[in-house]
């Protein structure tokens, strides 16, 4: 791969230098993506493509009252297949990747049906490129049960999708147990995404760089520490778990929650099996998570098996992502297969072929 892009960059300067053209970084930085596209090979699985399409703006502007925000970050579903090419992505499994649609209690129902049959569709109208996690109305129990059941028997849905928080529920309450009953009855597949909370939020600080920096990949880490210490994960074991961006902060904080079970008996409980048999339990994903730093970490805590290709496009494309992560040298040849896709064939085997 470093030969490949010496070659590239070699190649650009000469012809730049022909044209009488001044090779900018940023200009470097587009080029050398473009000129390493066309080699890739279409065999990436990624699992954390959203559904950015006009339909999902629409509806977080109908449930907020105040346009679809950055999360929707609308393009179309021939952008989404064309980012897919140019990447080596093969298949894009498919989720809506903010939590304002589903703001409203008095739409947030049919807008999850809605935006479910979306994906079904999508799936059903470019065979072998897709594949859906189905949203959820969640906390409403009754109406989430009956989701889950039309996602996985009407839809064929390949796993389901909650948020990090929503309703003031993070994920793993148990408050929540129903639904995490039927899904650990399921065997079920669950992505999960951070999301903008209405209690924790840094104001200042999100308004000098955004909340994205810093707040949502917090937000995962309290859901996987709820997760945890709630007694979520160890009483319904056979749930699988992604947890995006690679954990978020998960890695910086872990040290915190082995010694949190090793300090007071009352965790034992909770974590029968102890905190890193639950850990390596789960998945996670690569999307806005590939510095080498991020990288080595979750694979120490994890494992290559663990660990599967994600995007977040429209946010980051499947280029710059894939480039990226074969660049950080964490990983050798059989890893980067098995984290491109080996490892979603295993915990997704109903992907098309």
């Amino acid at each position: 791969m470093k030969d490949t892009l010496a070659t590239n960059r070699r190649a650009l300067l000469q012809a730049a230098a022909v044209l009488g053209v001044t090779m900018t970084p940023a200009l470097m930085k587009d080029a050398l993506a473009q000129a390493s596209a066309a080699p890739k090979t279409k065999n990436l699985i990624d699992v954390h493509r959203h559904f950015a399409v006009a339909a999902v703006s629409q509806a977080a502007e109908a449930a907020t009252g105040a346009g679809g925000g950055a999360g929707t970050n609308t393009r179309s579903i021939e952008a989404l297949l064309d980012d897919m090419d140019k990447g080596g992505v093969k298949i894009g499994v498919l989720s809506t990747g903010t939590e304002a649609p589903f703001k409203n209690p008095a739409t947030k129902v049919a807008t999850c049906r809605k935006l479910n049959e979306d994906m079904a569709k999508a799936r059903s109208d470019h065979p072998g490129r897709f594949g859906i996690f189905a949203n959820l109305p969640v906390p409403d129990i009754d109406a989430t049960l009956k989701e889950i059941e039309y996602a996985f028997d009407t839809l064929k849905a390949d796993g389901v999708h909650m948020f990090s928080n929503i309703g003031g529920k993070w994920f793993g309450d148990v408050s929540l147990g129903p639904i995490y009953a039927e899904l650990n009855r399921r065997k079920a597949v669950i992505k999960t995404h951070p999301a903008v909370n209405e209690c924790c939020s840094f104001k200042s600080l999100d308004e000098l760089v955004g909340s994205g920096v810093v707040e949502l990949g917090t937000d995962s880490m309290r859901a996987i520490t709820m997760t945890l210490f709630s007694g979520t994960a160890a009483k319904y074991p056979d749930m699988k778990i992604i947890w995006s961006h690679n954990g978020g902060s998960l890695t910086s904080m872990v040290e915190r929650f082995f010694y949190a079970y090793g300090s007071d008996p009352k965790w034992k409980t909770a974590l029968p099996n102890g905190v890193e048999h639950e850990l390596k339990k789960f998945y996670f994903d690569t999307a806005q998570a590939y510095h080498p730093v991020t990288l080595q970490g979750i694979k120490e805590l994890a494992g290559v098996p663990n660990i599967m290709f994600g995007t977040d496009y429209a946010f980051r494309t499947a280029l710059e992502t894939i480039l990226a992560i074969e660049k950080s040298n964490v990983f050798n040849a059989a890893e980067l297969a098995a984290i491109g896709s080996g490892n979603a064939r295993k915990l997704l085997p109903n992907l098309p072929a």
